[in-house]
């Protein structure tokens, strides 16, 4: 027959549990609940039964378990940084809320803290071959598009784009990285012109190729430590804008190689291409890192600009005119400071 706890036993039971107090005045038995004070003056209700088998105090065990999963944004921006990722974000909460990288071709993609941190490989899914619905829909709205699907199921299935003329048609994100664009658009463009001129022969790659610069944008970024560089915010959307213009560049490259322009990538050898791949990137490194800005920012520029044919004398002036405050509206709306 069990021996009968007494309240003197179980009082001092407790209280030689460092920091610990017995509150309630009885006790009944090992499944009533009994009122108890811990270290930090949290007050708990535990039985007998529970405290004796290692129950405690439950606020301090949450706080416990709330620091061992929240890491310092310092320190997550170091673990990350030391696999060759950056981190994408201005704030970090807990290791099970989203997160944005950016991997050292450029590629962006979401992940957790805990799954990146416990990834053996520490791989960018991009990378693998296993792009995500965030890559893929950065990708089509950095060429203007927008994708209105709400999920990726994969590189060979459809999905609804629209174009930045309100066309909707549907490709697949393999056709996507090709060069496909909007079918009506690219009638459009033929029909005026009178078939396959130098623009029309060059659009196909410029498309293409604009997918084989990522390692340019990634040292771009990283050259800024991933802030704009009109106002020094950093978020993971940034654009990386060319102070001398893709266009002129891809047909700098075009006139070197001294190549024949077809009208879809498909019909361009593997030498070729991998000419081409090779040729773009170092061109662009030739002409120096462009600048990271926010998409508003550069918004203004190109409306301000326009697209294709860009120089650097352009951008200077741009932030002349931003100094002087012609843009200060804007600025202000958008709670903008500059850092130039």
């Amino acid at each position: 027959m069990s021996k009968k706890m007494t309240y003197e036993y179980i009082k001092k039971y407790i209280e030689d549990v460092e920091g610990y107090k017995l509150l309630s005045e009885e006790y009944i038995n090992n499944r009533t609940k009994l009122q108890i004070q811990c270290p930090n003056n949290h007050i708990n209700n535990i039985t007998w039964g529970s405290f004796k088998r290692g129950s405690r105090c439950k606020k301090c065990a949450d706080e416990a378990t709330r620091k061992r999963l929240t890491h310092n944004y310092e320190y997550v921006n170091q673990y990350i940084t030391s696999f060759g990722f950056a981190l994408l974000e201005p704030n970090y909460i807990h290791q099970h809320n989203d997160i944005t990288l950016c991997c050292h071709k450029g590629h962006v993609f979401t992940t957790t803290f805990f799954k990146f941190k416990h990834n053996e490989h520490k791989s960018c899914p991009v990378c693998i071959g296993k792009p995500n619905y965030e890559y893929v829909k950065g990708e089509i709205d950095k060429s203007g598009y927008i994708l209105l699907e709400s999920e990726y199921k994969g590189s060979g299935v459809k999905m609804k784009v629209m174009c930045n003329n309100n066309h909707i048609y549907e490709v697949s994100w393999d056709s996507f990285k090709q060069g496909h664009r909007c079918p009506k658009c690219n009638f459009e463009k033929h029909r005026r012109s009178g078939g396959n001129n130098w623009k029309g022969g060059i659009t196909p790659l410029y498309n293409y190729l604009r997918d084989k610069i990522g390692e340019w944008k990634y040292d771009s970024l990283k050259a800024y430590d991933f802030k704009c560089g009109i106002t020094g915010i950093k978020i993971k959307d940034l654009i990386v804008h060319h102070l001398y213009a893709f266009n002129k560049i891809l047909e700098e490259l075009v006139s070197n190689l001294n190549i024949v322009l077809y009208d879809n990538v498909s019909k361009y050898n593997t030498d070729i291409l991998l000419n081409l791949e090779k040729g773009i990137l170092q061109k662009h490194y030739d002409y120096g890192y462009g600048i990271p800005l926010l998409p508003s920012i550069h918004s203004l520029f190109h409306d301000l600009y326009g697209q294709g044919n860009n120089t650097p004398e352009q951008f200077e002036e741009f932030k002349t005119r931003l100094r002087l405050g012609e843009f200060d509206d804007f600025l202000k709306e958008n709670n903008f400071k500059l850092i130039i």
